[in-house]
């Protein structure tokens, strides 16, 4: 897990922004819309600071079963 969350940290700052997300969804999702890239996104950086840590992301991967 830890391994898949680095390689969609482009920047290496150590977090996943939108656009990074965005692309990790593009990959999981066939027929990605923007209405699901935004509820997954909600659910995934669960404190609403517009990053995306380690922790939120275990989380959010955990939840998913993604």
């Amino acid at each position: 897990m830890r391994a898949a969350f680095h390689h969609f940290d482009k920047n290496h700052n150590g977090s996943i922004d939108r656009a990074e997300f965005a692309q990790l969804m593009a990959l999981l999702v066939v027929d990605l819309d923007i209405e699901h890239l935004d509820a997954e996104w909600r659910a995934a950086d669960s404190n609403g600071n517009g990053r995306i840590s380690y922790d939120e992301f275990a989380h959010w991967w955990a939840q998913r079963g993604v």
